[in-house]
């Protein structure tokens, strides 16, 4: 089964379904073809929210995983000593965890560009220069409870 577009699916709508309520001879068979017309439009939309609902409970599952290195006390702590703002201190979570600036930007609903924005601030305000520099600065970081190997 072929998957349609919200724009598609609108696009079918008005092209199939609506000309028919106006095209039967009776008002009664209108009004049904109208009736049919609105619930098929009302299923639609329903799937819609559905696949969107689904969508942001991945992305809060995913922003709610246990970090893999350091537990979410610490990206506090390191926020706020280095002064990140809210949407920086979600991109430095999901950083710390491995993910990919584009899966990143998914995550958060954002452009790929604005990630790099994020970072690029982050580096900045942490004096560093690169992911790497970024990650042994927070294993560095006092409080960090990471345990010598």
């Amino acid at each position: 089964m072929q998957r349609i577009a919200g724009k598609q699916a609108c696009s079918l709508f008005a092209r199939y379904v609506l000309p028919s309520a106006f095209t039967e001879s009776s008002p009664r068979h209108s009004c049904q073809a109208i009736s049919k017309a609105l619930s098929c439009r009302s299923i639609l939309w329903l799937a819609y929210l559905s696949r969107r609902i689904a969508e942001r409970t991945e992305a809060t599952a995913a922003l709610e995983e246990p970090p893999a290195v350091v537990p979410d006390d610490g990206i506090d702590q390191f926020s706020r000593a280095y002064k990140l703002s809210e949407n920086e201190t979600r991109v430095l979570r999901l950083t710390v965890r491995g993910r990919t600036r584009q899966r990143i930007a998914e995550t958060l609903y954002v452009s790929a560009g604005t990630v790099n924005t994020y970072l690029h601030r982050i580096y900045q305000k942490a004096g560093v220069h690169s992911r790497q520099e970024l990650l042994d600065k927070i294993e560095e970081f006092p409080g960090m409870g990471t345990e010598e190997r």
